[in-house]
């Protein structure tokens, strides 16, 4: 399997937090509010799937839900770990390989955790999130807006990160996916590099996708902070289907 198969294991390390800073706990706190207006407290567990850092499942948990996160990143984990709220509430995982049946009121997958794989996997993952669901749970995909995403596309930018960190990012789109060339420099020399893809699911084809998966439409967010901001996202509500 080559570095571009599974560049998921390349990407999220521990460089991941710093090239992504301004993904701070600040704006989980209000994105976690946002989303919160959704879920309901007395329905049952949540888990909030490909947690990174944890930041959105810290903010939900200090809402008062009881909250499940997994990722598939140690590193990441690592820092989650360090959150008193999230103790006893972690787990390592393949969101490919999910664990259980029946089980949660609802899932989040914050900042595109889906459509990381080819189309049978991520149809699978799909399939695998309304299975663990109760009925009339809640899935919440956070995903980019691939209007957006083709109109507004930067070929190439680079940034340098407080601890000296050089990232250059290529970006192309590739027939339905939308792919990155990532390439970290520390003093000069290369550290890590890496090619992120992620599938770019348009709404009608999403909408199918779920019902195949017994899961219903229930309404589409421009922004995680609620129905009436506009981030050019697209968080996507699907409802199981008893």
């Amino acid at each position: 399997m080559s570095s571009e198969d599974n560049w998921w294991s390349e990407a999220f390390q521990a460089e991941y937090l710093e090239i992504y800073a301004h993904r701070n706990d600040e704006s989980a706190i209000a994105e976690a509010q946002g989303v919160g207006k959704k879920l309901n407290k007395e329905h049952g567990p949540i888990l909030d799937a490909c947690c990174g850092n944890g930041r959105h499942a810290a903010a939900l948990a200090d809402m008062g839900f009881n909250i499940l996160a997994f990722d598939y990143s140690k590193d990441l984990l690592d820092v989650a770990s360090e959150r008193q709220q999230l103790a006893g509430r972690l787990f390592q995982a393949d969101i490919r390989f999910l664990p259980f049946k029946q089980h949660f009121a609802a899932i989040t997958l914050f900042f595109t955790a889906f459509g990381y794989f080819v189309d049978e996997q991520n149809h699978k993952v799909l399939h695998d999130l309304s299975d663990a669901l109760l009925d009339d749970g809640l899935l919440m995909l956070d995903l980019p807006d691939p209007a957006h995403v083709r109109e507004t596309l930067v070929p190439e930018s680079e940034k340098h990160t407080d601890s000296g960190l050089h990232i250059t990012e290529r970006r192309r789109l590739e027939e339905k996916y939308v792919a990155k060339d990532v390439e970290i420099r520390a003093n000069g020399e290369l550290k890590r590099q890496y090619t992120e893809r992620v599938r770019l699911y348009d709404g009608d084809e999403l909408k199918e996708l779920a019902a195949h998966a017994a899961l219903d439409f229930e309404d589409c967010w421009p922004s995680l902070l609620g129905p009436d901001h506009d981030q050019q996202r697209k968080v996507y509500w699907f409802k199981k289907s008893r």
